[in-house]
């Protein structure tokens, strides 16, 4: 009967030893991870060194917003002044400036030489700068400026 119970427990012993699915192994708990031991001098966080085989993993990225706060994000470069009138506004002041005689012909549209030198008339007429180049106070000595309409002016508080 021993030889029996030896066999028994041998052929036991080999199929719990080769019934286990071969890519299983016994799982361990998580090592921490190990710190640099060299300062950063940069002021900037850096990841944990990789130990082992083992994968450390970053934090997720900062939000745009937090990037403002901290001054690290810039915003891109917008283009700066005003931008270029339509046609249709240079048509508008070339007919203002026909209208108070400055303009000879027809409006056309285009900003040319002739459009300058009749604004430096006018300008210099209305005691501005004579630049020939547009500007608020010119075009609001054209009747060009801000509209403002009975209701603006009652608005106000007197």
């Amino acid at each position: 009967m021993k030889p029996i119970a030896v066999v028994l427990i041998v052929l036991l012993a080999t199929w719990t030893l080769f019934s286990a699915p071969t890519g299983a192994k016994k799982k361990s708990a998580p090592k921490a991870a190990v710190k640099s031991s060299a300062k950063n001098t940069s002021g900037k966080k850096t990841a944990a060194r990789k130990t082992a085989g083992k994968t450390s993993y970053r934090k997720a990225p900062s939000t745009k917003s937090s990037r403002y706060a901290r001054g690290r994000y810039k915003a891109p470069a917008q283009p700066r002044g005003q931008s270029e009138p339509t046609p249709d506004r240079y048509r508008e002041i070339q007919q203002a400036l026909a209208a108070k005689g400055y303009l000879g012909g027809e409006p056309t549209g285009k900003w040319d030489a002739g459009s300058m030198d009749a604004l430096k008339r006018f300008q210099q007429d209305q005691n501005l700068n004579a630049s020939g180049k547009l500007d608020s106070l010119s075009l609001i000595a054209l009747g060009l400026g801000p509209q403002r309409t009975q209701n603006s002016a009652q608005a106000r508080p007197q």
